[in-house]
Parts: structure tokens; sequence; C-alpha cells
């Protein structure tokens, strides 16, 4: 649900962007939005994408890719968003998929904003895993569930 997201993005691979290499970069949010971002090189690319309009500033996927993967294993950067994100965990603001909800194909773009699916007409992947990323997820029952430690699933208590 892109609205709830709040707190701040730190990318661990560069992003290329209208050519250019974006380095560095974090994304801020509140609120469910980007609200500022920064960049030691090409941050003008950044801001270009994420601010374009009020849905490319909202994410909309989120994604846990193991360190042991595939394309991890090749200990290479790539510099495209397709293969890279095989690399490593990542987010990515703009459009989400529809159809990673219940129904969510068959809805309209009103029906799928009030789900909390973002229908920006774009996509922007961006790597967060790192070798010391964890991930706590937090049941109903308000039980937190480490699914990921040191860049690895471990899945404890499912």
């Amino acid at each position: 649900d892109y609205r709830t997201v709040n707190g701040v993005a730190v990318a661990s691979f560069p992003l290329m962007m209208s050519g250019k290499l974006v380095k560095d970069f974090s994304i801020t949010f509140k609120d469910g939005k980007a609200i500022s971002c920064s960049a030691s090189e090409n941050v003008e690319c950044l801001e270009d994408t994420l601010f374009k309009n009020e849905y490319t500033r909202q994410l909309g996927e989120v994604a846990l890719v193991s360190k042991q993967s595939p394309i991890k294993q090749l200990n290479r950067i790539f510099f495209n968003g397709l293969i890279d994100e095989n690399a490593a965990s990542h987010l990515a603001f703009g459009t989400s998929f529809p159809s990673n909800i219940k129904g969510g194909s068959d809805m309209s773009k009103e029906e799928l904003l009030a789900n909390g699916v973002n229908v920006a007409v774009s996509h922007t992947d961006f790597m967060i895993g790192t070798p010391e990323f964890k991930v706590v997820g937090i049941k109903e029952s308000g039980e937190e569930v480490v699914i990921m430690e040191h860049g690895d699933f471990v899945l404890e208590g499912c």
C-alpha cells in the first residue's frame, strides 16, 4: 500500500537514468509520497523522474531478493534495472502491478488507488539490498518476524 510508506530508502547500487549515473542516493517518504531526495551525482535526473507527477513520487513495488541470487553471484553491476533488480532487494517508485492483489487486473484506476495500488505510467526500480540487509515483518497480532537477515531469507516463526 503506497499510501503508508514513511522513512528513508537508501540505494545500494547506482542507477542509470537518462544516460547519466545517479550515485549514492536516497529518497525520503512521508505518508506515501517522496518529499525529498539526494545524490552525490546527477540528482537532477532522479528529481526529474521522481517528481514528474503525484503518482511517480509514490512506491509501486517492494521486492525481496536473496544475496544468493544468480545475478548477485556474478558480482557486477549491469547498469540495467531489468537485470540489476535480480541482484538485490529493491523498491520501485511509480506504477504497481495490479495483478498482485485479488481482482486487481479487473479494477478501474479509481478502484486500484482505493486499494493502495499505484497507477503511475512509469516504474523505476532501485536497489536497496546489502550484505547487512535485514527485513522484519509484523503480524496482525503485532508479533515481529524476521524474514531476511544478512541479505538472505531466514523466515523464522512462519
